[in-house]
């Protein structure tokens, strides 16, 4: 029996044992009505014949609708070890993924060798490469230094939808209307570098974040 305290107030239990559930009902049903077109899906389908595992990068609007989209191929998020993202680790549970807990600024390190161990047992892990907190579409090193440690493929993923509400949130997140037409855009995969070495990592970085800003100027 687990007598230790527990680190939430009495009302972000609350709000944990309802807001998610309620959360991911509702993005069911709202991005069940929505009709979706999907390009570049090859890209996906070939990084995962080749090597059985993928890291996701997109942007961090783009949670939503990969939790959705992705219901089928469960991925690994990563998530702080704060409330917040106690609340994002049971959204995205709710659509059947699990996830890392850490961050660059806590616990990176043992969040890194998870991550890993997880693309090592086949999952594919998904990073929002600008969270959780910005800056908007500017691509953090995590998902170029674990594709150079595991030697896994990094594959862009573009999300839009059209018409839509925009949250007054820092990454202006997106929520469409009922029977909008959201677009899905893969990018082909980005091989990983030949070792974490300072500089490889850099040049990852920024050609992630240019194919990921290059497919949402498309999309």
């Amino acid at each position: 029996m687990d007598c230790s305290p527990s680190p939430y107030s009495a009302s972000q239990r609350l709000t944990l044992a309802l807001l998610p559930t309620l959360a991911a009902s509702a993005i069911r049903s709202l991005l069940f009505t929505c009709r979706w077109q999907v390009h570049g899906r090859e890209h996906w389908d070939a990084a995962i014949a080749e090597h059985d595992r993928v890291i996701i990068a997109m942007w961090h609007e783009s949670t939503a609708f990969a939790s959705y989209y992705f219901r089928r191929e469960p991925f690994c998020g990563l998530a702080s070890r704060s409330y917040d993202g106690e609340v994002a680790v049971r959204l995205i549970g709710a659509f059947g993924h699990g996830a890392v807990r850490g961050s660059s600024a806590h616990g990176g390190s043992s969040a890194l060798h998870c991550m890993a161990n997880a693309l090592e047992m086949g999952r594919n892990m998904l990073l929002t490469l600008d969270g959780p907190k910005g800056p908007l579409h500017s691509a953090k090193a995590g998902a170029s230094v674990l594709s150079a440690r595991t030697q896994t493929p990094v594959i862009p993923v573009a999300f839009s939808a059209e018409p839509v509400w925009c949250l007054k949130s820092w990454d202006r997140f997106p929520v469409p209307r009922p029977f909008a037409r959201i677009r899905v855009l893969f990018g082909p995969a980005l091989s990983p570098p030949e070792n974490d070495s300072r500089a490889n990592v850099e040049t990852a970085r920024f050609q992630t974040e240019s194919a990921l800003n290059g497919l949402h100027d498309r999309i």
